[in-house]
């Protein structure tokens, strides 16, 4: 297959796709309502191209996000809240100038994720979109509470990122619509940690990811408490019995692990070229026992 990509709005026929570049959100919306699930919306492109390529995806018809303006932000709201721009690079989250803990969270979520040229061209609505179980920046946005906003010609509406993969590959994204922001509640005294195991090092994708988020009191007691698991199930998920174990708790080595075991229980993985489901199971465990840890340790120093 021949790819080309025109500079000007428009569209020109190239194989067998026709290529798109709208200038505004509102032409955008318009050309997903009238292709619907014959288009593709090219953002980054680090995964399209590539299942383009390898006929994994052939779409008809491609709309880019190139030109659409004001999709690319960053904001932070209230004391620890953030508005994500589904276009925003993860360089751009890695680099964010905000001293909130969810912005030094996701910060250190896309540090870990691939090298920098993808993540200078890779944006946190594709890796969403894309609705690979085993997305970092997936696990960490569950981890945090955070809602996927998404626009048709119709209407807008939200709905909390845990909620939005509904398998491999596939999203609870209408064909008519387009991911335009995340939204980041501000939740105050929040900690969080991410830990991840991969073949080699970020580069490769996730064997195993997880990511806890809790409100920690001055008196070292968690509350709504989230812990998020990538990589070891069809989609991200999260741990909810696991959680409750912890819940209103201070921390204790015993009831750290007794929640990481219950994690592992909660997670279903693969066997593949990567890893057996039985170690993936075991280092759910470990890792989550880890994040935990940190997350109750960050707490204390800074008590």
């Amino acid at each position: 297959m021949r790819h080309y990509f025109q500079t000007e709005t428009g569209a020109r026929d190239v194989k067998n796709f026709q290529y798109h570049a709208p200038n505004s959100l509102t032409e955008a919306l318009t050309l997903l309502h009238r292709h619907g699930k014959n288009a593709n919306v090219l953002a980054g492109g680090t995964d399209l191209l590539v299942q383009t390529k390898r006929r994994v995806a052939e779409p008809r018809f491609v709309i880019s996000a190139k030109k659409l303006p004001n999709l690319d932000y960053i904001e932070q709201i209230g004391t620890d809240g953030l508005k994500i721009g589904a276009f925003a690079t993860l360089t751009a989250v890695l680099e964010n100038p905000f001293a909130c803990r969810a912005a030094r969270f996701l910060s250190s979520v896309a540090k870990r994720m691939a090298g920098p040229a993808i993540r200078n061209t890779a944006t946190v609505g594709g890796n969403l979109c894309n609705a690979s179980p085993a997305a970092d920046m997936s696990a960490g946005l569950i981890a945090l509470g955070a809602s996927a906003v998404m626009a048709s010609e119709a209407q807008e509406r939200a709905m909390p990122v845990e909620a939005f993969f509904l398998g491999p590959g596939k999203s609870a994204r209408k064909p008519d619509e387009m991911l335009v922001r995340v939204d980041v509640p501000d939740a105050g005294r929040r900690f969080c940690d991410y830990q991840r195991l991969s073949v080699r090092k970020a580069i490769d994708i996730a064997i195993v990811g997880v990511a806890v988020s809790a409100q920690i009191s001055e008196a070292g007691y968690a509350s709504d408490l989230r812990i998020a698991l990538g990589a070891v199930a069809p989609i991200p998920l999260r741990a909810k019995q696991a959680e409750t174990i912890v819940e209103g708790q201070p921390f204790s080595e015993e009831m750290v692990r007794e929640a990481a075991a219950m994690a592992a229980s909660e997670s279903s993985p693969i066997t593949d070229v990567r890893a057996s489901a039985d170690y993936r199971r075991d280092m759910v465990a470990v890792l989550t026992r880890r994040a935990l840890a940190g997350v109750f340790h960050a707490a204390k120093e800074e008590a």
